[in-house]
């Protein structure tokens, strides 16, 4: 239980990419490359999510988010000489496997969720880019009334 545990911190960018560099370090080369790998795939699923909230708002997000997912494990295959098959790829390896079909439907959907995060990521970067455009704007006005003070007060 505890390592499953400390498996799902793998899944988080920057957190699962220090992991990895722990991990390389104490020379568990294996571990290394998993964390690494599981923090990369959730990097690429949040910026694809940021992608498509920032062309067209959360439902591209959603799918922007769960496409990058089902790419990356698709382009896992490759490298691995088809010894690491995860996510939508179980399906098609083993079409009859109920497993398969609900690791892939519990995969796409986090993958998607994942993305809208990232797209709301974006929405906040937004909205903290307006607030200080505005703060900046209030600034002004405030200065233009000190100066106006003052000026009525020399007269």
């Amino acid at each position: 239980m505890a390592q499953s545990s400390l498996d799902v911190l793998n899944n988080i960018p920057i957190i699962g990419h220090l992991k990895g560099v722990i991990q390389r370090r104490c020379g568990n080369e294996e571990a290394a490359e998993q964390a690494i790998s599981e923090a990369n795939r959730t990097t690429a699923v949040l910026l694809a999510g940021a992608a498509g909230f920032f062309l067209g708002d959360v439902p591209l997000a959603v799918l922007f988010g769960a496409t990058a997912g089902a790419e990356w494990d698709l382009g896992a295959i490759v490298p691995s000489h088809g010894e690491k098959i995860q996510g939508v790829c179980k399906i098609v390896e083993d079409p009859s496997s109920l497993s398969a079909w609900i690791d892939a439907t519990v995969d796409v959907t986090t993958d998607g969720l994942t993305g809208a995060y990232g797209g709301k990521m974006v929405q906040a970067a937004q909205d903290a880019t307006v607030s200080l455009q505005e703060s900046k704007s209030s600034q002004e006005i405030q200065s233009e009334a000190i100066e106006t003070a003052d000026e009525s007060l020399s007269s």
